[in-house]
C-alpha cells in the first residue's frame, strides 16, 4: 500500500484557485505566520499592488510565481515579497539584522494551521552532520542550506520528535533536500522514545524530487506520542522541515 504523495503545492493552488469566484478567496489558501522579520537570502521577487487588500493582491502574485510558497506585506505602501521558503505557521522569524527586512505580516501557502510541532518541540536523532543545528528541523523555515537537518553517513538514522500528547496522526508533511537522502523512509508511530516497540504508519516510496514538499498519508489506526522518521540505507538521512498534522 503506498501512503506517500509527491506533488506541487502550486499545481494544486492554482487549480483550486481557478475554481473560486471571488480573489478573497485565493487569500484563503495562505495562513498567517508568527514572525514577520526574514532574512533576504530567499526572496524571488517584489512587486508594489495598487490594492487596498494587499493580502489578496499578494496572495495571488504568489500563486503566479513559479516556487512561491510564502509572501510578506507592507500595509503602507502595499509592498509584496515574493519567497521560495518552505515555512511552517509556527515559524518565530528570523532575528533582526542587517540582512533582515521588517513586515507588517507574511503568510504560508505550505504551512498548515493543523500542525503540533512546535519550534521548540524535543527533537532527538541518531548524529548529526557537521556544523548543521538539528533545531533546522523544528524552527518552521526552510530555504538553503545551512537551513535543513542531516545525520552522518550510516546505516539504520532516525530522527523522533515528542508531539508531548498521544494522538492519531492524519499526516506527516515534509519539506525535503535531497531527496535521496530519505528515498524509502518509514514514519514510526510510537507511545515510548523506544520506536522499536512502535507500529509503522507511512512510508515514503522511491525518492521525492530536491527541495520539494512530500506528504506522507498515514496509517490511522494506531495512537502514539512519539513521531520517527526511520532509515535503513548507508547514507546520509536529511530534510529540511517537518510537520505533523493529528486525525480531528
Amino acid at each position: 500500500m503506498k501512503f506517500t504523495k509527491y506533488f506541487s503545492p502550486k499545481l494544486a493552488l492554482l487549480m483550486t484557485a481557478l475554481a473560486c469566484t471571488t480573489q478573497a478567496q485565493v487569500a484563503d489558501f495562505f495562513f498567517k505566520v508568527g514572525g514577520n522579520i526574514v532574512k533576504n537570502e530567499c526572496l524571488l521577487t517584489t512587486a508594489v499592488t495598487a490594492s487596498t487588500r494587499p493580502r489578496v493582491a499578494c496572495s495571488s502574485l504568489c500563486l503566479q510565481k513559479v516556487n512561491c510558497h510564502f509572501f510578506c506585506i507592507r500595509n503602507g505602501n502595499g509592498l509584496c515579497a515574493l519567497f521560495k521558503a518552505f515555512v511552517a505557521v509556527r515559524w518565530p522569524g528570523h532575528p533582526a539584522s542587517a540582512s533582515t527586512t521588517t513586515y507588517d505580516a507574511c503568510y504560508t501557502s505550505w504551512g498548515d494551521p493543523r500542525d503540533i510541532v512546535k519550534t521548540n518541540s524535543h527533537f532527538t536523532y541518531s548524529s548529526v552532520w557537521g556544523s548543521l543545528d538539528p533545531k533546522s528541523a523544528t524552527d518552521g523555515y526552510a530555504c538553503a542550506a545551512p537551513a535543513f537537518f542531516a545525520t552522518q553517513s550510516q546505516p539504520n538514522s532516525f530522527t523522533q520528535i515528542d508531539m508531548e500528547l498521544t494522538t492519531r496522526v492524519q499526516t506527516v508533511i515534509i519539506a525535503t533536500t535531497l531527496g535521496s537522502e530519505m528515498a524509502n523512509m518509514d514514519v514510526i508511530l510510537s507511545n515510548t522514545s523506544d520506536y522499536n516497540l512502535g507500529q509503522k504508519i507511512g512510508r515514503v516510496d522511491g525518492a521525492p524530487p530536491h527541495w520539494s514538499t512530500c506528504t506522507i498519508v498515514t496509517n490511522t489506526s494506531v495512537a502514539g506520542r512519539y513521531i520517527t522518521t526511520f532509515w535503513a540505507a548507508t547514507g546520509y538521512h536529511s530534510y529540511a522541515e517537518i510537520q505533523v498534522v493529528p486525525l480531528p
